[in-house]
């Protein structure tokens, strides 16, 4: 009798088992919702993305030269800070960093994006302007130029 449980207890102990379903959820990691425990992707993975504009002490010379006391940062068109042209970077600023322009977006589900920018002085006039793309997760530094 003892046996017939035992065989009985081990059929539906390996019936549980084959019948268990991977965890479903986000398995990217650059994701604001990865999911450590999913075993299979299930399209819900949602991105943001980072940039910082930056520029180099040539750059930043030849604005002063120019009369240029504001430079304005635009992207898709919104104003998103401005900042006096003699700050410059000797290095790469991280997206972290207080002393140079950035943003943050959420793009949610996509992979990538890509915004247009514009650097306009004081008066409106384009300093500089691109495209970047993105990847989600990501951080880019923007070097003006």
């Amino acid at each position: 009798m003892k046996v017939l449980y035992i065989i009985i207890g081990l059929t539906c102990l390996s019936y549980l088992v084959s019948c268990k379903k991977p965890v479903k959820g986000c398995t990217d990691e650059k994701a604001l919702n990865f999911n450590w425990q999913a075993e299979e992707n299930d399209g819900t993975c949602t991105y943001e993305v980072r940039g910082v504009f930056y520029h180099k002490e040539p750059f930043s010379q030849n604005l002063i030269d120019n009369g240029v006391t504001e430079i304005n940062y635009y992207l898709d068109g919104e104003l998103i800070g401005s900042k006096l042209p003699f700050n410059h970077w000797s290095f790469i600023p991280d997206c972290g960093s207080t002393e140079a322009i950035g943003f943050t977006r959420n793009i949610g589900t996509s992979k990538f994006v890509s915004y247009n920018y514009i650097l306009r002085d004081q008066n409106g006039f384009s300093l500089d302007q691109g495209n970047v793309t993105i990847n989600g997760g990501d951080c880019v530094a923007i070097e003006n130029q």
